[in-house]
């Protein structure tokens, strides 16, 4: 019986390591957009920042603050603003020789706040 728990637990965990190391991933990404945000105090190039990154590139990415320019996405100094991003990823829990895969989707949420470091004249 021991044995049995044991194998339930290690299948269980390897089920479940998807989404925590995506999660940390997508924590990551946050925080190098977020960072990119408050050295440069623009945000207008959110699709070449989501290109850049090395983990997890998220499905959509919002960022709420107090904008200098709404148009340019510019943030001036001292300003807080909120990066919040989401993404989707489907897990698997069986394959039968018949049928379609049994997969059920798990959203995930990552946000981070920053303060513009930048003073726009």
């Amino acid at each position: 019986i021991s044995m049995v728990l044991l194998i339930l637990l290690v299948f269980g965990l390897m089920m479940l390591w998807p989404i925590f190391s995506t999660q940390m991933s997508l924590s990551q990404s946050t925080r190098q957009i977020t960072r990119t945000i408050e050295i440069t105090g623009d945000a207008s190039d959110l699709d070449h920042m989501v290109e850049q990154l090395a983990g997890a590139q998220p499905d959509s990415i919002e960022i709420q603050t107090e904008w200098l320019d709404e148009s340019e996405k510019t943030i001036q100094l001292k300003t807080p603003f909120t990066v919040k991003a989401v993404k989707e990823i489907p897990i698997t829990i069986a394959r039968p020789i018949w049928g379609d895969p049994i997969v059920f989707h798990v959203t995930l949420h990552s946000s981070a706040e920053g303060i513009s470091e930048v003073y726009h004249k």
